[in-house]
């Protein structure tokens, strides 16, 4: 004989097969534990910048609430790091790590979670970006009526994108060029005295 269920009802179910021969009758009780499947639901950042810490949640969804393997517990995920960081800490779910210049790069980190039915693989790439850094001189002369032409000039180690540059200041008709970092001015008579030009500089 078979018994067919369709699920429904999540978590456990208890059934009971009563088998007679008009004589003797035996009774079994039974329980079915019904699983919801279990996803993660996160995405982890793909970028951290050096000197900031990467902190991530791993959040999964499961809508059952007792343990697959003990009914009186309710139902928890455990997490262990398969493939990462020497340094990568995994704390309750949660990924901790703070980079230093010689993690400049891509790395690869792979969790594993089960609640001891379920067993999920996190699987992702995060790149630590070392910022650009400003080299070119931060003090400048000009003549009022001469043409200022200066380059902005900035070091990206891990060179993977084109530079942006921009700039925030109180001076008029100053240009430049966001792609090159190229600064063009001329001062006329009233600009004469001291100004300050902020720089900044991105990699996206």
């Amino acid at each position: 004989n078979q018994i067919f269920y369709i699920g429904t009802n999540l978590d456990y179910n208890t059934y009971i097969i009563e088998a007679t021969d008009s004589i003797d009758t035996n009774v079994f009780y039974g329980q079915l534990y019904v699983n919801d499947v279990a996803k993660i639901i996160s995405s982890p950042p793909e970028v951290v910048q050096l000197g900031e810490g990467f902190n991530y949640n791993i959040e999964v969804e499961d809508k059952n609430k007792q343990d697959p393997n003990n009914k009186e517990k309710t139902n928890t995920f455990t997490y262990s790091i398969i493939k990462g960081p020497e340094e990568l800490k995994l704390i309750n779910g949660r990924l901790q790590w703070k980079p230093k210049t010689k993690d400049v790069g891509p790395h690869d980190i792979q969790i594993a979670i089960t609640n001891g039915l379920d067993n999920l693989e996190h699987a992702f790439s995060l790149y630590v970006n070392e910022p650009p850094k400003i080299i070119s001189t931060n003090k400048l002369k000009i003549m009022v009526g001469d043409t200022l032409k200066h380059l902005i000039t900035a070091k990206d180690e891990t060179q993977k994108k084109e530079l942006t540059f921009s700039i925030r200041t109180t001076i008029k008709d100053l240009y430049l060029n966001a792609s090159t970092g190229e600064l063009f001015w001329t001062p006329k008579e009233e600009d004469i005295g001291t100004h300050t030009v902020e720089v900044a500089v991105s990699d996206g």
